[in-house]
């Protein structure tokens, strides 16, 4: 039986629909200004009237009940440059499925150097062959963008730069080539950068990376690289090279580093205690399926990413008791998984594709969210998920996407397809994309508020 409650004299309820939306504005995701909008009965019949959606979404992911929601213009816009005659479109048509919160204009190097570039472009994309980054000098110089991308398929020549020919604001170079580092050591607003190519050996001498880098991504490089020497001080988010010599035999990092994030392709042998920095928040270990014991990663790790560690390898306290976040099995899915090994701390599990036994009862209470394969949810039950995880997501077996979300007991609720509800036999698919249903369904529950 629902219990109805006047709301009438409710303050919160019956604030302003301009206050309403400048509160909904602050919630990142669409998924929880959905929720937001459930609240209350008030809140769900006028929800045309301040909700807006933080980006675009295609239509037919939403329920009837949203599919008219505006989304949030971005005015900032991006510029795409290509060799190749592409047609100028951007975000704002009707059969562009693209789910970026920014706009794209495509343009030709022709028509770029016709129209130049307007003040509200941030971001500049050169997908060109034979880029010769001086042709675009004045117009750079004047610009206001802080983003450039070079995209180095199809380059079958050499790209040209002089640190002059850069925008003043400019603070990103993603697919840098290896030659452009030492024409950027003296330009002082750059904080992140990211090579696309190998560092020939010798080529680096200390202090020709900018020190005001704080982001440095040399995931394309194989030659071996000596942290302690080249990396700037500055530098708090590290991806190191996919198969470096010196790392995979020995790993010489800094204790006294600060990195926050630390990105490691792989590392042949197994990490001891204390063997990386105290300052890590979040650790990718791509490829690495060694052993752990408790001590070889640093407590203060938030998130935790071990996407090719064997089961056998998961034994208690090896996981930092800091993690919050914790993906694992993306690559290597074989072997039993004891669940105990998942310290009380952890509040999102991604269990990638692992398929085999798990005992979800013996999860932490502290976990919120898990995703995984929907063959362990039916192979399991949803009685076997504790009632203290909101939300289970991942795939199932042709692949395609789900998210429940917990609003009652067993029952969850998809922020795309309307209502989907899920008993304890399994998974039961109820879709109610009538808007009429849908809305009864959701004043019933909103009705208890």
């Amino acid at each position: 039986m629902s219990i109805n409650i006047n709301n009438n004299n409710n303050i919160f309820v019956n604030l302003s629909f301009l206050l309403i939306k400048k509160i909904v504005c602050y919630l990142d995701t669409n998924v929880d200004r959905f929720r937001f909008s459930l609240v209350c009965k008030r809140w769900f019949q006028e929800r045309y009237s301040y909700l807006v959606l933080a980006k675009r979404y295609n239509s037919s992911m939403l329920s009837n009940a949203y599919k008219s929601i505006a989304y949030e213009h971005k005015m900032e816009c991006e510029l795409y440059i290509s060799s190749d005659q592409l047609s100028t479109r951007s975000q704002d048509d009707d059969d562009d499925d693209d789910l970026e919160e920014h706009h794209i204009k495509y343009i030709t190097e022709d028509e770029l150097a016709a129209s130049g570039i307007s003040d509200n472009i941030k971001s500049i994309t050169f997908a060109v062959r034979n880029l010769d980054v001086s042709k675009y000098r004045d117009m750079l110089e004047r610009s206001n963008v802080e983003f450039l991308v070079l995209d180095s398929s199809g380059f079958v020549g050499g790209i040209k730069l002089d640190e002059k020919h850069l925008p003043p604001a400019l603070h990103t170079i993603i697919g840098c080539p290896c030659r452009w580092i030492k024409s950027l050591k003296h330009f002082t607003s750059l904080t992140t950068l990211e090579l696309a190519d190998d560092i020939p050996s010798g080529f680096l001498e200390t202090g020709d990376f900018p020190e005001t880098l704080t982001k440095l991504d040399l995931s394309w490089s194989n030659s071996p690289l000596d942290p302690k020497m080249m990396i700037p001080s500055t530098i708090k988010d590290l991806t190191l090279s996919r198969q470096s010599p010196d790392l995979t035999e020995r790993l010489v990092l800094p204790r006294e580093a600060n990195y926050e994030y630390l990105n490691i392709y792989d590392i042949t042998y197994p990490i001891t205690p204390n063997q990386l920095p105290a300052s890590i928040k979040e650790l990718v270990l791509v490829s690495y399926n060694q052993e752990l014991v408790p001590g070889s990663l640093p407590f203060g790790i938030e998130t935790l990413k071990l996407p090719s560690l064997s089961a056998r390898y998961m034994v208690e306290g090896a996981i930092p008791s800091s993690t919050k976040n914790l993906y694992l099995f993306q690559v290597e899915t074989e072997g039993t998984f004891d669940a105990r090994c998942i310290p009380n701390s952890v509040e999102y599990l991604n269990l990638g594709d692992y398929t085999s036994e798990i005992d979800f009862s013996l999860l932490p209470d502290s976990i919120r969210t898990i995703e995984c394969r929907l063959e362990l949810i039916e192979k399991y039950g949803i009685d076997s998920i504790k009632p203290t995880v909101t939300k289970i997501k991942g795939e199932d077996e042709s692949e395609n996407l789900y998210e429940y979300n917990r609003i009652y007991s067993n029952y969850f609720v998809s922020p795309y397809i309307g209502l989907w509800f899920i008993d304890s036999a399994g998974v039961h698919q109820k879709i109610i994309n009538d808007k009429s249903k849908v809305e009864s369904k959701s004043n019933n529950n909103c009705s208890t508020q």
